[in-house]
């Protein structure tokens, strides 16, 4: 089965956060758009690259890897898994040490 170009747009950006680019991460989604499950106040891509930059420092080495991807018409959803090292301090949090794994999905 053919691959469609917004499972291949997801995994681009993916392969984005993984290698440390927010930026090109973030490319995937709409300038206005909302983090919901973290701290409040995260919109805007603003927002969201100054979330993900300092989560990504918290968290290393750190691997994010998609579960499920679901696909209608223009629309988008993803289940996803971030996995790593609590390394640094992370929303408050000094650093543990500790595995970390967090759930999500992004619409």
């Amino acid at each position: 089965m053919a691959q469609s170009e917004n499972v291949a747009a997801v995994e681009r950006a993916v392969e984005q956060m993984n290698s440390g680019n927010v930026e090109g991460y973030l490319e995937l989604y709409s300038d206005n758009l909302t983090l919901h499950g973290y701290p409040p106040g995260i919109e805007g891509k603003e927002g969201a690259t100054a979330f993900y930059t300092a989560f990504r420092k918290g968290v290393d080495p750190f691997e994010l890897t998609v579960d499920d991807v679901l696909e209608d018409g223009d629309k988008v959803a993803g289940r996803y898994t971030i996995r790593g090292k609590h390394a640094d301090e992370l929303m408050g949090v000094p650093a543990t040490g500790n595995d970390i794994e967090v759930t999500g999905q992004s619409f």
